[in-house]
């Protein structure tokens, strides 16, 4: 894989979560909000910050559903 092929990738996955996000949060306003404030399960970094490494997109992708499952961030 190129390094095209890797940022495409990498942006479908961003663009996935930010959709997962809506889903949970029932909007884009409160998905945004969300994605751009600090959170403590991620040491203090926004969401959105820590997309651009693998593990951060299974990391918020694992917090968004537990919070669409009824747990806390």
């Amino acid at each position: 894989m190129d390094k095209v092929e890797a940022e495409i990738g990498g942006g479908g996955e961003r663009v996935r979560i930010e959709r997962l996000a809506v889903k949970v949060f029932g909007g884009e306003d409160s998905a945004g909000r969300w994605m751009s404030a600090p959170c403590k399960a991620l040491r203090g970094l926004a969401p959105r910050r820590v997309l651009n490494e693998p593990e951060g997109v299974k990391t918020v992708e694992e917090l968004l559903y537990r919070i669409d499952a009824g747990f806390s961030a």
